[in-house]
């Protein structure tokens, strides 16, 4: 939401936070990757819900409408398409 609505730097702490939670297994990629979204960095974002698929699958991704975004992108199709396997 903070990157979406301008306010980069907010966003970018929250992402620091996030990221570091991740690592300690405290959260999913998942969220992290909206922020990418938010910010432009479709890769990253992709990043994040590839490795959120080895965890724990991307089932919830439908949940988030900012990730509609990544739907013309061939790495998220094929994150959709092992999913629906």
């Amino acid at each position: 939401m903070f990157a979406a609505t301008g306010h980069i730097g907010e966003a970018r702490k929250l992402l620091a936070t996030l990221n570091e939670m991740v690592n300690q297994g405290s959260t999913y990629p998942t969220f992290a990757g909206l922020i990418y979204v938010g910010l432009g960095q479709r890769s990253k974002a992709l990043a994040a819900l590839e490795e959120n698929a080895k965890i724990a699958g991307i089932g919830g991704v439908f949940l988030y409408h900012a990730f509609d975004e990544l739907k013309d992108d061939p790495r998220y199709q094929s994150l959709i398409a092992e999913m629906q396997q």
